[in-house]
């Protein structure tokens, strides 16, 4: 069921995580879902149909306005997919039967690119050269201290650095 939905879902299908079911205990899960908001993988979840509407209310909160794709009854005669974002699909079921698998959009270069917009991230760059860091050490710290892999911080180092040369 979740690469049926994974591959249905037009959502990024080269890089993704299984997360299946989580745990019922709300701080538990809440603990989970945080760790998994700053993936820039794909993630698939399960949820029943009882505790789909506060799934989503979480999800929302934690993950902000994602594009999600939510597969339903798969493999059977009312087979169902549904995509946009969070809110809208919400709305779309306000009272849902059968089983669901979500497929959620990893946070990809959005994350990179709110953190490389915010002055935390530029200052601390500068500091860390300020620092007499080399470049490569520089932005490890930062990938390290923002989450993000550093593929994407050097990314976005290389576009902070061509915005100022122009």
């Amino acid at each position: 069921a979740a690469l049926s939905a994974l591959i249905c879902s037009g959502l990024f299908t080269e890089k993704f995580l299984f997360a299946g079911f989580l745990p019922k205990s709300k701080k538990n899960r809440l603990e989970i879902l945080q760790k998994l908001s700053a993936r820039d993988e794909t993630i698939i979840f399960y949820e029943s149909p009882h505790r789909l509407n506060k799934f989503f209310d979480e999800l929302e909160n934690i993950f902000g306005e994602r594009n999600i794709s939510v597969a339903r009854e798969l493999t059977k005669i009312h087979e169902e997919f549904l995509r946009g974002k969070i809110s809208d699909i919400k709305k779309i079921l306000d009272e849902p039967k059968g089983e669901f698998v979500i497929i959620v959009e990893g946070c990809g270069d959005k994350n990179i690119s709110d953190n490389i917009a915010s002055e935390n991230f530029l200052e601390e760059y500068k500091n860390l050269l300020a620092e007499c860091l080399d470049k490569k050490s520089a932005m490890k710290q930062i990938a390290n201290k923002f989450n993000l892999s550093r593929r994407d911080v050097y990314k976005a180092v290389i576009e902070y650095e061509k915005n100022l040369g122009e």
